[in-house]
Protein backbone atom coordinates (compact mmCIF):
# COMPACT_ATOMS: atom_id res chain seq x y z
CA UNK A 1 0.00 0.00 0.00
CA UNK A 2 1.23 3.44 -1.22
CA UNK A 3 1.64 5.98 0.93
CA UNK A 4 0.35 9.31 1.04
CA UNK A 5 1.40 12.42 2.88
CA UNK A 6 -1.18 15.21 2.90
CA UNK A 7 -0.81 18.85 3.98
CA UNK A 8 -3.36 21.07 5.53
CA UNK A 9 -4.78 17.87 7.17
CA UNK A 10 -7.18 20.74 9.35
CA UNK A 11 -9.00 21.61 6.05
CA UNK A 12 -11.88 20.81 4.01
CA UNK A 13 -10.06 19.03 1.06
CA UNK A 14 -7.62 17.06 3.07
CA UNK A 15 -9.92 15.37 5.49
CA UNK A 16 -12.30 14.51 2.51
CA UNK A 17 -9.49 12.40 1.02
CA UNK A 18 -8.06 10.69 4.04
CA UNK A 19 -11.85 9.69 4.36
CA UNK A 20 -12.70 8.48 0.44
CA UNK A 21 -9.24 6.66 0.35
CA UNK A 22 -8.73 5.09 3.28
CA UNK A 23 -7.48 2.03 3.03
CA UNK A 24 -6.95 2.41 -0.54
CA UNK A 25 -3.83 4.22 0.70
CA UNK A 26 -1.53 5.11 3.81
CA UNK A 27 -2.60 8.29 4.37
CA UNK A 28 -0.34 10.56 6.61
CA UNK A 29 -1.79 14.09 7.42
CA UNK A 30 0.07 17.66 8.49
CA UNK A 31 -1.28 19.74 11.14
CA UNK A 32 -0.60 22.15 13.18
CA UNK A 33 -1.68 20.48 16.00
CA UNK A 34 -1.73 16.66 15.40
CA UNK A 35 -3.85 14.73 17.84
CA UNK A 36 -4.44 10.99 16.54
CA UNK A 37 -2.67 8.23 15.12
CA UNK A 38 -1.28 9.17 11.63
CA UNK A 39 -1.74 12.91 11.77
CA UNK A 40 2.38 14.44 12.24
CA UNK A 41 3.30 18.25 13.27
CA UNK A 42 4.12 20.76 10.87
CA UNK A 43 4.04 24.73 11.17
CA UNK A 44 4.99 26.80 8.01
CA UNK A 45 4.78 29.84 9.79
CA UNK A 46 7.63 28.52 11.81
CA UNK A 47 9.28 26.74 9.28
CA UNK A 48 8.91 23.66 11.22
CA UNK A 49 8.04 20.00 10.06
CA UNK A 50 8.22 16.53 12.14
CA UNK A 51 10.77 14.77 9.71
CA UNK A 52 9.33 11.38 10.86
CA UNK A 53 6.35 12.54 8.75
CA UNK A 54 8.24 11.98 5.79
CA UNK A 55 9.36 8.40 6.56
CA UNK A 56 8.42 6.20 3.82
CA UNK A 57 6.02 8.61 1.76
CA UNK A 58 5.57 7.98 -2.32
CA UNK A 59 3.00 10.93 -2.93
CA UNK A 60 2.43 14.31 -0.94
CA UNK A 61 -0.64 15.54 -1.59
CA UNK A 62 -0.11 19.87 -1.07
CA UNK A 63 -3.47 21.51 -0.17
CA UNK A 64 -2.56 23.67 2.43
CA UNK A 65 -2.72 27.34 1.92
CA UNK A 66 -5.62 27.53 -0.86
CA UNK A 67 -7.70 30.78 -0.25
CA UNK A 68 -11.41 29.73 0.31
CA UNK A 69 -14.03 32.11 1.11
CA UNK A 70 -13.88 33.04 4.72
CA UNK A 71 -9.98 33.59 4.67
CA UNK A 72 -8.32 36.88 5.53
CA UNK A 73 -7.30 38.75 3.05
CA UNK A 74 -6.03 41.63 4.98
CA UNK A 75 -1.98 41.78 5.24
CA UNK A 76 -1.62 39.24 8.08
CA UNK A 77 -4.17 36.54 6.40
CA UNK A 78 -2.04 37.33 2.64
CA UNK A 79 1.27 36.25 4.75
CA UNK A 80 -0.23 33.22 6.38
CA UNK A 81 -1.25 32.49 3.08
CA UNK A 82 1.62 32.56 1.00
CA UNK A 83 3.88 30.70 3.89
CA UNK A 84 1.26 27.80 3.95
CA UNK A 85 0.98 27.52 0.44
CA UNK A 86 4.85 28.70 -0.64
CA UNK A 87 6.68 28.55 1.92
CA UNK A 88 4.06 24.51 2.77
CA UNK A 89 6.15 23.15 -0.35
CA UNK A 90 9.70 24.58 -0.23
CA UNK A 91 9.38 23.51 3.77
CA UNK A 92 9.07 20.03 2.31
CA UNK A 93 11.60 20.41 -0.40
CA UNK A 94 14.35 20.98 2.07
CA UNK A 95 13.65 18.02 3.84
CA UNK A 96 13.41 15.64 1.16
CA UNK A 97 16.98 17.26 0.47
CA UNK A 98 18.28 16.76 3.66
CA UNK A 99 16.72 12.56 4.03
CA UNK A 100 18.22 12.08 0.60
CA UNK A 101 14.61 10.98 -0.29
CA UNK A 102 12.44 11.00 -3.83
CA UNK A 103 9.04 11.20 -4.27
CA UNK A 104 6.73 9.40 -6.96
CA UNK A 105 4.97 12.23 -7.03
CA UNK A 106 3.80 16.21 -5.83
CA UNK A 107 0.52 16.75 -6.30
CA UNK A 108 -0.26 20.52 -5.53
CA UNK A 109 -4.01 21.03 -5.81
CA UNK A 110 -4.51 24.93 -6.90
CA UNK A 111 -6.92 27.09 -8.31
CA UNK A 112 -8.73 28.21 -11.40
CA UNK A 113 -8.24 32.02 -9.57
CA UNK A 114 -4.99 31.78 -10.89
CA UNK A 115 -6.63 33.20 -14.37
CA UNK A 116 -7.72 36.08 -12.69
CA UNK A 117 -11.73 37.21 -13.47
CA UNK A 118 -12.93 38.87 -16.67
CA UNK A 119 -16.54 38.58 -18.18
CA UNK A 120 -15.59 38.61 -21.92
CA UNK A 121 -16.10 35.40 -23.65
CA UNK A 122 -12.51 34.30 -23.38
CA UNK A 123 -12.00 30.31 -22.45
CA UNK A 124 -9.08 29.45 -20.13
CA UNK A 125 -7.29 26.51 -20.84
CA UNK A 126 -4.25 25.29 -19.47
CA UNK A 127 -1.66 27.13 -21.86
CA UNK A 128 -3.88 30.64 -21.20
CA UNK A 129 -1.63 33.30 -19.58
CA UNK A 130 -2.03 33.71 -15.24
CA UNK A 131 -3.98 36.62 -14.12
CA UNK A 132 -2.68 39.66 -11.91
CA UNK A 133 -3.28 40.21 -8.17
CA UNK A 134 -2.76 38.23 -4.89
CA UNK A 135 -4.72 35.39 -5.28
CA UNK A 136 -2.98 34.82 -9.20
CA UNK A 137 0.30 35.02 -7.44
CA UNK A 138 -0.17 33.07 -4.75
CA UNK A 139 -0.78 30.18 -6.72
CA UNK A 140 1.51 30.85 -9.78
CA UNK A 141 3.93 31.20 -6.45
CA UNK A 142 2.87 27.25 -5.24
CA UNK A 143 3.57 26.05 -8.89
CA UNK A 144 6.81 27.62 -8.83
CA UNK A 145 7.92 25.17 -5.92
CA UNK A 146 6.07 22.47 -7.14
CA UNK A 147 7.74 22.02 -10.52
CA UNK A 148 11.39 22.67 -8.61
CA UNK A 149 10.94 19.18 -6.68
CA UNK A 150 10.92 17.48 -10.17
CA UNK A 151 13.60 20.08 -11.38
CA UNK A 152 15.67 19.48 -8.19
CA UNK A 153 14.85 15.50 -8.39
CA UNK A 154 13.33 15.20 -5.19
CA UNK A 155 9.83 14.10 -6.98
CA UNK A 156 10.21 12.20 -10.54
CA UNK A 157 7.14 14.24 -11.16
CA UNK A 158 5.08 17.12 -10.36
CA UNK A 159 0.79 17.80 -11.16
CA UNK A 160 -0.81 21.18 -10.64
CA UNK A 161 -4.40 20.48 -10.07
CA UNK A 162 -6.38 24.06 -10.83
CA UNK A 163 -10.10 23.24 -9.60
CA UNK A 164 -13.08 25.35 -9.84
CA UNK A 165 -15.05 25.90 -6.41
CA UNK A 166 -15.01 22.49 -4.53
CA UNK A 167 -18.81 22.25 -4.01
CA UNK A 168 -19.35 20.20 -1.01
CA UNK A 169 -22.28 20.39 1.80
CA UNK A 170 -20.26 21.35 4.66
CA UNK A 171 -17.97 24.16 3.81
CA UNK A 172 -16.32 25.63 0.87
CA UNK A 173 -18.39 28.13 -1.09
CA UNK A 174 -21.16 26.59 -1.51
CA UNK A 175 -23.10 27.39 2.19
CA UNK A 176 -22.47 31.42 0.87
CA UNK A 177 -23.98 30.72 -2.33
CA UNK A 178 -26.84 28.73 -0.79
CA UNK A 179 -27.58 31.42 2.17
CA UNK A 180 -30.95 31.90 2.48
CA UNK A 181 -32.05 28.78 0.47
CA UNK A 182 -33.81 27.75 3.30
CA UNK A 183 -36.38 30.44 3.33
CA UNK A 184 -36.76 30.12 -0.15
CA UNK A 185 -34.54 33.01 -1.54
CA UNK A 186 -31.48 32.76 -3.43
CA UNK A 187 -29.36 35.47 -2.67
CA UNK A 188 -27.25 37.01 -5.60
CA UNK A 189 -23.86 38.48 -5.47
CA UNK A 190 -24.59 41.42 -7.62
CA UNK A 191 -26.83 40.39 -10.57
CA UNK A 192 -25.55 36.72 -10.20
CA UNK A 193 -24.57 37.06 -13.60
CA UNK A 194 -21.08 35.85 -13.24
CA UNK A 195 -19.74 32.41 -14.20
CA UNK A 196 -18.75 30.29 -11.83
CA UNK A 197 -16.28 27.32 -12.46
CA UNK A 198 -16.95 24.57 -10.08
CA UNK A 199 -16.12 20.67 -9.28
CA UNK A 200 -18.11 18.35 -7.06
CA UNK A 201 -15.67 17.49 -4.24
CA UNK A 202 -16.15 13.66 -5.18
CA UNK A 203 -14.52 14.72 -8.50
CA UNK A 204 -12.17 16.78 -6.89
CA UNK A 205 -11.11 14.15 -4.98
CA UNK A 206 -11.58 11.53 -8.37
CA UNK A 207 -8.65 13.72 -10.41
CA UNK A 208 -6.00 13.60 -7.46
CA UNK A 209 -6.69 10.02 -6.94
CA UNK A 210 -5.55 10.27 -11.12
CA UNK A 211 -2.61 12.07 -10.41
CA UNK A 212 -1.18 9.69 -8.10
CA UNK A 213 -2.30 6.63 -10.25
CA UNK A 214 -1.28 8.17 -13.84
CA UNK A 215 2.31 8.02 -14.04
CA UNK A 216 2.13 9.79 -17.29
CA UNK A 217 0.26 13.05 -15.83
CA UNK A 218 2.63 16.03 -15.49
CA UNK A 219 2.44 19.41 -15.13
CA UNK A 220 -0.79 21.75 -15.23
CA UNK A 221 -4.68 20.64 -15.69
CA UNK A 222 -7.09 22.39 -15.04
CA UNK A 223 -10.30 20.43 -13.03
CA UNK A 224 -13.84 21.45 -13.90
CA UNK A 225 -17.13 20.10 -14.11
CA UNK A 226 -17.81 20.75 -17.97
CA UNK A 227 -21.05 22.65 -17.63
CA UNK A 228 -20.74 26.16 -17.04
CA UNK A 229 -23.13 27.84 -14.65
CA UNK A 230 -23.81 31.42 -13.32
CA UNK A 231 -23.84 32.42 -9.70
CA UNK A 232 -27.25 32.86 -10.29
CA UNK A 233 -28.19 29.58 -11.38
CA UNK A 234 -26.10 27.59 -8.47
CA UNK A 235 -28.22 29.81 -5.79
CA UNK A 236 -31.53 29.52 -7.55
CA UNK A 237 -31.40 25.97 -7.46
CA UNK A 238 -29.76 25.30 -4.10
CA UNK A 239 -32.71 27.44 -2.93
CA UNK A 240 -35.35 25.15 -4.84
CA UNK A 241 -34.27 21.96 -3.86
CA UNK A 242 -33.64 23.32 -0.26
CA UNK A 243 -37.04 24.98 0.05
CA UNK A 244 -39.40 23.86 -2.58
CA UNK A 245 -39.17 27.86 -4.04
CA UNK A 246 -36.37 30.28 -5.40
CA UNK A 247 -36.95 34.30 -5.26
CA UNK A 248 -33.73 35.15 -7.24
CA UNK A 249 -32.71 38.75 -4.67
CA UNK A 250 -30.14 40.45 -6.55
CA UNK A 251 -27.92 41.98 -3.49
CA UNK A 252 -26.16 45.33 -4.23
CA UNK A 253 -22.28 44.85 -4.84
CA UNK A 254 -21.02 47.53 -2.13
CA UNK A 255 -23.90 45.66 0.32
CA UNK A 256 -22.44 42.51 -0.48
CA UNK A 257 -18.77 43.86 0.07
CA UNK A 258 -19.72 44.63 3.81
CA UNK A 259 -21.15 41.54 4.54
CA UNK A 260 -18.33 39.64 2.94
CA UNK A 261 -15.51 41.98 3.51
CA UNK A 262 -12.69 41.41 1.09
CA UNK A 263 -14.09 38.48 -0.52
CA UNK A 264 -16.59 40.40 -1.95
CA UNK A 265 -14.20 41.15 -5.02
CA UNK A 266 -13.60 37.86 -5.68
CA UNK A 267 -17.30 36.32 -5.45
CA UNK A 268 -18.10 38.82 -8.28
CA UNK A 269 -15.14 37.25 -10.46
CA UNK A 270 -16.46 35.68 -13.65
CA UNK A 271 -14.55 32.67 -15.33
CA UNK A 272 -14.37 29.92 -18.46
CA UNK A 273 -12.16 27.15 -17.83
CA UNK A 274 -12.44 24.19 -19.94
CA UNK A 275 -10.73 21.03 -18.40
CA UNK A 276 -10.54 18.77 -21.72
CA UNK A 277 -6.32 17.85 -20.98
CA UNK A 278 -7.77 15.85 -18.12
CA UNK A 279 -10.84 14.80 -19.74
CA UNK A 280 -8.45 13.28 -22.23
CA UNK A 281 -6.41 10.89 -19.86
CA UNK A 282 -10.16 9.22 -19.84
CA UNK A 283 -11.48 10.95 -17.02
CA UNK A 284 -14.95 11.44 -16.95
CA UNK A 285 -17.14 13.69 -14.23
CA UNK A 286 -19.75 12.19 -11.79
CA UNK A 287 -21.56 15.28 -11.28
CA UNK A 288 -21.14 16.92 -15.23
CA UNK A 289 -24.00 19.40 -14.50
CA UNK A 290 -25.06 21.18 -11.38
CA UNK A 291 -28.39 20.03 -10.98
CA UNK A 292 -26.92 16.13 -10.94
CA UNK A 293 -24.36 17.91 -8.23
CA UNK A 294 -26.74 19.56 -6.08
CA UNK A 295 -28.96 16.77 -5.88
CA UNK A 296 -26.55 14.25 -4.31
CA UNK A 297 -25.11 17.34 -2.00
CA UNK A 298 -28.79 17.94 -0.97
CA UNK A 299 -29.47 14.34 -0.62
CA UNK A 300 -32.37 14.37 -3.39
Amino acid sequence: MERILVTGGEELLARHFERMYRGVYDVRLLCRRPSRAGEFYWNPLRDELDPAALEGVNHIVHTAGIAGVGSRLDLRGRDRLWRERVGGAALIGRHLLASGAQLESFVNVSSTAIYGSGLDPYIHTEASPVGSGFLAGLYVGGEEEAYLLEAEALAKRWVSLRMGEVLCGYGGVLPYMAVGGNYGLALLCGIGQQLVPWVHVSDAMRSIWLAIENREMRGVYNVVAPEWVSYREIATLSAQMKSGRSLPLPIPRGVWRAAVGAWGGPLMHSQRVASERIEELGFDYLYPDISRALQHIYGE
